[in-house]
């Protein structure tokens, strides 16, 4: 690789891996620090288009270098879709009526609309980064790893909260169930992050190369 194709891998993976820190961090901020509504739904936005700018940044790369994807069409659709699907929910949620019982239908339909959107963007992606080869193993499963926590712990929160429904310590229970989502969704883009800066740091790992054997015609 050139001096400088490995200047835009470990641009794009540095920044990716720091603007993911900041999506995880920036909520955090926002809830537990600032009391203006104003300021929190700033940082809030500042946060998501964090995320955002992070996967079209792995997806596309810097300069032509550094997709995690290899730019192949189908990783890179389904990243740029997985990280927009957070700015245009937000959009569309507040293009639509106040939520009420004639809006109910919208807001649930939109909600699966969503799911299902966000779902199959992202295992289309987690497989694509893995199945690309360009960031070195065992690493190139972590969005996998991390992308099956954080679906795994929103199921077994919907089951859970399916079971405490009505029972008398069901607030306390779903307390700790959202904690716990919220904990994984801080802990899995702040992981990524950290682990983008560190590969990348590295730099792009450079192919295998074997001295060749003259077959024909034979040497003197």
């Amino acid at each position: 690789m050139t001096e400088a194709g490995r200047s835009a891998t470990v641009t794009a993976w540095v920044w990716g891996g720091g603007l993911l820190i900041a999506s995880a961090l920036l909520p955090i901020i926002a809830t537990s620090s600032l009391n203006d509504p104003a300021t929190r739904a700033t940082v809030g936005w500042i946060g998501t288009l964090a995320f955002t700018s992070a996967l079209l940044l792995f997806a596309f790369g810097w300069r032509g270098r550094g997709s995690v994807v290899a730019g192949r069409p189908a990783g890179v659709i389904a990243m740029t879709v997985w990280g927009m699907s957070g700015p245009l929910s937000a959009v569309t949620a507040a293009l639509l009526p106040p939520y009420d019982d004639a809006s109910a239908g919208i807001y649930e339909a939109l909600y699966y609309v969503e799911l299902l959107v966000w779902l199959a963007a992202g295992i289309v992606s987690v497989v694509a980064i893995a199945r690309a080869g360009v960031v070195p193993p065992p690493w190139n499963r972590a969005p996998a790893w991390a992308f099956a926590a954080i679906v795994g712990v929103g199921v077994a929160m919907q089951i859970a909260m399916v079971g405490v429904a009505g029972r008398p310590d069901s607030q306390d229970a779903l307390l700790l169930l959202s904690g716990a989502d919220s904990l994984v969704r801080t802990v899995v883009p702040l992981s990524l992050g950290i682990l983008a800066l560190v590969v990348g740091l590295r730099g792009e790992p450079q192919p295998e190369t074997r001295p060749s054997v003259q077959v024909y015609p034979p040497t003197s």
